[in-house]
C-alpha cells in the first residue's frame, strides 16, 4: 500500500516577534493548520502582553525565547 501525499509541516523563527509587523506574522501562522511550531524571540518576550497571549493560547505550537543580537 502506497501512503498518501504528505503535507507540508511549517516550522517557523520570528525575530523581534513583539513588535507590531512580528505579532502580526505570528497570528497568520498560527491559523495555518501545517504550522508545527513557531519560536518567536525578542528582547523580552515575557514582558509582551501578545507574545504571552500567543504562547498561553498555543502552549503546544509555541515557545518563547528571549534573544538580543545588538
Amino acid at each position: 500500500m502506497t501512503p498518501g501525499p504528505r503535507h507540508p509541516v511549517i516550522h517557523a523563527v520570528i525575530q523581534g516577534a513583539s513588535g507590531g509587523l512580528g505579532g502580526a506574522l505570528a497570528e497568520m501562522l498560527l491559523e495555518r493548520p501545517e504550522l508545527e511550531r513557531l519560536i518567536l524571540t525578542s528582547r523580552a518576550p515575557l514582558a509582551s502582553e501578545t507574545l504571552h497571549r500567543l504562547a498561553a493560547s498555543h502552549p503546544e505550537k509555541v515557545r518563547l525565547v528571549e534573544l538580543d543580537i545588538t
